[in-house]
């Protein structure tokens, strides 16, 4: 009787397990990359969970492009990382011949991170990476706790309603809790695609 009780307990408090995280000697890498045909740009995957230490490779299939993290010394983003991590902010593909860049950071501080692509960030080239468990300034609403500077939150885009729904739009489907179950995230690109379609001829997403 007391064996069946504590299985029942034992299955009554089983909780969805998050998806593993890959040891610290493994390298992550994510990739900008560019849909032509539909005008999109995002980074692949847009979503990723990492171990603190883990180190994480970006590249590009395109020349120049950026990827930055979300902190008041990048052009007064606001603070979407760990008060205490350094912010990263480098251009992928400016020395390289073949036009395929690679930026190297270490994520060493626990908690949730927010970078942005700097010629695309408008076009939703986004994306969020869990150190371990989420946490610190990333996981408030978009748009708060932004540079004072910027009280709306995004140089270029808080005087452009439509261009900051498309960001809000990809942040949407990179929930922290979500990326810690599944351990990565694409974006649906079939599903984001009429929103870019509507920002090219300037006109309100449905």
């Amino acid at each position: 009787m007391l064996l069946f009780a504590a299985a029942i307990a034992t299955t009554a408090s089983a909780a969805p397990e998050a998806a593993p995280v890959p040891g610290a000697e493994d390298v992550v890498v994510i990739t900008f990359k560019i849909d032509r045909p539909r005008g999109i740009y995002y980074f692949e995957p847009a979503g990723v969970r990492v171990r603190p230490g883990q180190l994480v490779r970006f590249v590009s299939t395109d020349y120049r492009q950026s990827v930055t993290a979300y902190h008041p010394a990048n052009s007064a983003r606001p603070l979407r990382i760990p008060e205490r991590a350094k912010p990263f902010d480098a251009m992928l593909g400016e020395q390289a011949q073949n036009y395929r860049g690679v930026f190297e950071h270490r994520f060493t501080i626990e908690g949730t991170y927010d970078y942005f692509n700097r010629q695309q960030e408008a076009r939703g080239a986004v994306g969020r990476i869990v150190v371990g468990r989420p946490g610190g300034p990333a996981e408030r609403p978009l748009g708060v706790g932004a540079a004072p500077a910027q009280p709306e939150g995004f140089v270029g885009l808080s005087t452009d309603p439509t261009r900051l729904k498309i960001v809000r739009q990809i942040f949407d489907l990179l929930p922290s809790a979500r990326i810690v179950q599944e351990g990565k995230i694409s974006l649906p690109l079939d599903r984001i695609a009429p929103g870019y379609a509507h920002h090219a001829r300037n006109e309100p997403i449905p």
